[in-house]
């Protein structure tokens, strides 16, 4: 009974065990953009959003600030992390990112960042159509 009772203590219950994308946030992915782990933020990114990594990749392979920014936006991240994910995945050049608010928020609205997120959404489901055309 004594060696039963040792074991359950040992083994951890799995339903408390944290859900992976717990760990993640803006934190986490900046210290893992910072240190250059690409493939870090680019699935930190997917697993927040509830989107496929490609779908990320499509918008940082875009050149689109406002698609970067709505993203990140997405998965929850600070506007100060949606820029330098902008400069550093994104190629975009510094006169053409996106920068917080004064207050740090997010400079596009809900609404527009919805549209964003709809319109690569789109341009996914028509690559997918003509790869299935081939």
């Amino acid at each position: 009974r004594m060696q039963s009772q040792t074991d359950d203590e040992a083994a951890p219950d799995e339903s408390e065990q944290p859900d992976p994308s717990e760990r993640l946030d803006s934190e986490v992915l900046s210290e893992a953009l910072v240190a250059g782990e690409k493939d870090v933020v680019i699935d930190g990114i997917a697993t927040l959003s509830h989107r496929p990594r490609s779908f990320i990749e499509k918008i940082l392979q875009s050149g689109s600030a406002k698609g970067i920014t709505a993203i990140a936006w997405q998965a929850g991240l600070t506007m100060h992390l949606a820029t330098q994910i902008q400069f550093q995945l994104g190629g975009i050049m510094p006169k053409k990112a996106l920068y917080a608010r004064d207050d740090g928020s997010y400079p596009l609205t809900e609404e527009e960042m919805r549209w964003q997120i709809e319109f690569f959404e789109s341009l996914m489901q028509r690559d997918t159509r003509r790869q299935a055309s081939r």
